[in-house]
């Protein structure tokens, strides 16, 4: 695929791409990130300086023209990634934290640079020092970062299907997180139930910056 006079070309199935566009519609920059399986970024924002933040899935590895990289632990499924790039399109880093089957889809970030990210996993894995297990297809999940990748807090809602994962994030002023997606019930958070048997229900729910639920 080309952008404007940069010529990107997926090393496999499928590449996560970053492109800055204008206002006027013009390409300012385009880069990727190269992948031997099927890889994907679902979600990215910009701070400040010009970093750019992007998440989503990688299958087999992923890298850049830089050093770093991630290998998955099995060739067949997906995994999380969370990435750091400079304004220049180097990788700074790629989130050793992240140990999880699934995708990123809703990422953002607070006044002190500090990363939130939210999905879906499935199987056995870990963020932190904090493991996750999901007994069918997939749960949810929310991860706060600090701007150098490590994780500071992870929490997961538990739903009866394959339709539970966060799909948008946002911080406000005081750090309280929000987020939106879907789970099917029964659904529990904690030990304690949100959604009742039945269908996949929509779920937009407030946590504080300490991520304690504070309504659903």
């Amino acid at each position: 695929v080309n952008f404007g006079s940069t010529a990107l070309a997926a090393q496999a199935q499928s590449d996560p791409f970053v492109a800055v566009i204008s206002s006027t519609g013009k390409v300012v920059q385009a880069f990727s990130f190269k992948s031997s399986g099927h890889s994907c970024g679902h979600a990215i924002v910009r701070n400040a300086t010009g970093d750019f933040f992007v998440a989503g899935s990688y299958r087999k590895d992923l890298a850049t023209t830089s050093a770093k990289a991630l290998t998955a632990p099995t060739t067949n499924k997906d995994y999380v990634f969370l990435a750091k790039v400079d304004s220049q399109g180097t990788v700074e880093w790629f989130s050793s934290d992240l140990g999880l089957e699934g995708q990123a889809r809703g990422l953002a970030l607070d006044g002190n640079g500090d990363i939130y990210v939210t999905g879906k996993f499935a199987g056995q894995g870990k963020i932190g020092n904090r493991s996750f297990s999901s007994a069918d297809k997939g749960d949810l999940f929310v991860a706060k970062f600090s701007s150098n990748g490590v994780a500071t807090f992870s929490l997961a809602i538990h739903g009866a299907g394959n339709s539970d994962q966060g799909r948008a994030i946002n911080v406000d002023s005081n750090s309280n997180i929000y987020i939106t997606g879907s789970v099917k019930g029964p659904a529990i958070h904690a030990g304690a139930p949100i959604v009742p048997t039945g269908n996949t229900h929509f779920l937009v729910a407030k946590f504080d910056a300490q991520g304690n639920a504070l309504w659903f």
